[in-house]
């Protein structure tokens, strides 16, 4: 594979023989591109056959079990969702292809949805795991469609997968930053980062986009919000709760609805705006002030300080049951997980791969 920074950016490209840009505001269905977008053609389902597959499984006392699991995570799911169909063809399958529209809340529950089928591959067993991950592959292969300027998308596009993939580990990256009882240290994103590769192996789709080093990939990502993510009616929509109020789930007590529900939806927007990256918020040309900032603020330093007393609960109250299951399984106490023992697993979890994959070489 070729290392990303042997490559130019994408910026580098549209300088050099880039694509033209939108002359005008384009609409494809129900999605609208702004004019002056430069959209790459993505076409092509990257799926690997059986035979070309190398699927590695992520191991039990990694870091990726300590965190993804973590209901924790939700507070942002919205943040997640909006990454995903900021980028073009990601967005157009959900223009083409979901049911999404027409309730805002229906995105908060697609994204817990989504997080939950990932949670399931995430924490099974090695081989229940590759099993899943092919049938989640598998779901997005008639996930394909019309692009503007003539183009085509396809979701298992090698490109555009891989950015799903990246909104799913990044989120822990996030919602730790803001949210946890302490960022996370570099070396503990760059073993995330080490993990995701396992993670992503399990799909079997071509992983030519995957950075191979944790430098790249943080170069890959400031590329990605700089040049790739866009404005398009689609993840305007899908921040549509920064403007107008979450509506409540179906089923809403006419008293919480009332009197509760205001304050959760202003704080699922606080939240969600709040984790995004003032880039992106501008290129959305979401409303973000400084009394949102500062309110932002207090409530990450609430959340820091809830943490020592939000660790201690039993793990039922902490985790996702498909993650508490897992851990029971697996006889591990997430708070023994630590960067040290999450690098010695994913080693020697490597080689015994490798050992079990020479053993088959004739």
């Amino acid at each position: 594979m070729t290392e990303l920074q042997e490559r130019p950016t994408t910026a580098q490209i549209d300088e050099e023989a880039g694509p033209p840009a939108l002359d005008t505001d384009t609409a494809v269905g129900r999605n609208v591109y702004q004019a002056g977008e430069r959209l790459h053609s993505r076409p092509g389902d990257g799926s690997l056959s059986r035979s070309e597959r190398v699927q590695r499984p992520i191991p039990p006392n990694s870091l990726t079990w300590k965190y993804f699991g973590d209901r924790r995570t939700f507070l942002t799911i919205l943040r997640t969702a909006g990454l995903e169909n900021m980028w073009p063809q990601l967005g157009q399958a959900v223009s083409d292809h979901s049911q999404v529209f027409g309730d805002k809340a229906n995105f908060a529950e697609r994204g817990a949805r989504s997080r939950r089928i990932i949670g399931t591959l995430v924490y099974a067993t090695p081989e229940d795991a590759k099993k899943i991950a092919v049938k989640i592959r598998n779901y997005h292969k008639t996930l394909k469609g019309d692009m503007p300027q003539g183009h085509t998308y396809h979701a298992i596009n090698p490109e555009t997968y891989y950015w799903a993939h990246v909104t799913f580990f990044e989120a822990i990256y996030n919602w730790v930053d803001h949210f946890g009882r302490r960022p996370l240290t570099r070396a503990e994103k760059e073993q995330i980062f080490e993990e995701s590769k396992e993670w992503f192996s399990l799909y079997g789709v071509d992983d030519s986009a995957q950075p191979q080093t944790y430098d790249e990939f943080v170069a890959y990502l400031a590329d990605v919000f700089e040049n790739e993510l866009i404005s398009t009616t689609v993840s305007r929509y899908t921040f549509g709760f920064a403007s107008k109020p979450l509506p409540p789930p179906p089923g809403t007590h006419p008293v919480v609805e009332k009197y509760v529900w205001p304050r959760v939806a202003a704080l699922v927007r606080l939240l969600n705006v709040g984790a995004l990256e003032p880039i992106l918020r501008d290129r959305l040309e979401l409303v973000w002030t400084e009394d949102d900032e500062r309110n932002f603020a207090r409530v990450s330093r609430f959340m820091r300080a809830f943490s020592v007393v939000y660790d201690r609960l039993p793990l039922r109250f902490r985790f996702h049951p498909d993650t508490v299951a897992a851990f029971e399984r697996e006889g591990i106490d997430p708070a023994d997980i630590t960067l040290e023992s999450a690098r010695t697993a994913l080693a020697a979890s490597r080689a015994a791969f490798a050992a079990r994959s020479a053993e088959v070489v004739p």
